[in-house]
């Protein structure tokens, strides 16, 4: 299998994941403030509300599900990943991007992958750029692996 596939599919199915973590949010803003509106405003629209939320939550759900399983199955061949950001000179930053990767059908048992890229200062994540401000921090590595296991494998699918 070529080294990129499990890449694109952890780089999608973390999309996914991100994205879906929102839906619960979505939902009690739904529940606390738009039904009550409707309830209130436009009270014959309340079924039509109802069944779209069933059906966007049906969907949802099965997308959390595909995500997760999309992760795990990622994870048996990637060991771990991590980005490396750092501020340069001339002010540009670097995101460094290593993933080691199991193998089983090549004499080396890990395959290390690096890649590096340079980002504008809007493409930093926002805890990269508010550690540059508070503490002067011109390095930040971040455990992607990690931050996914807690995002995807706790998030109840």
């Amino acid at each position: 299998m070529p080294l990129f596939i499990p890449l694109l599919i952890g780089a999608l199915s973390i999309a996914g994941a991100a994205a879906l973590l929102w839906w619960k949010k979505i939902l009690n803003w739904a529940e606390d403030h738009l039904k009550p509106w409707i309830s209130a405003n436009m009270p014959y629209l309340l079924q039509y509300l109802d069944d779209a939320f069933v059906a966007l939550d049906n969907v949802a759900v099965e997308l959390r599900k595909a995500a997760k399983n999309a992760w795990q199955q990622l994870r048996q061949v990637l060991i771990k990943q991590v980005a490396e950001f750092d501020r340069q000179n001339d002010g540009n930053w670097t995101l460094r991007i290593t993933s080691w990767l199991a193998t089983k059908n090549s004499a080396q048992t890990v395959i290390k992958k690096e890649t590096e890229q340079l980002l504008s200062w809007d493409d930093l994540p926002g805890e990269v750029r508010e550690q540059y401000f508070r503490q002067h921090q011109t390095s930040r590595e971040i455990d992607i692996t990690k931050l996914r296991d807690e995002q995807v494998l706790t998030n109840d699918a």
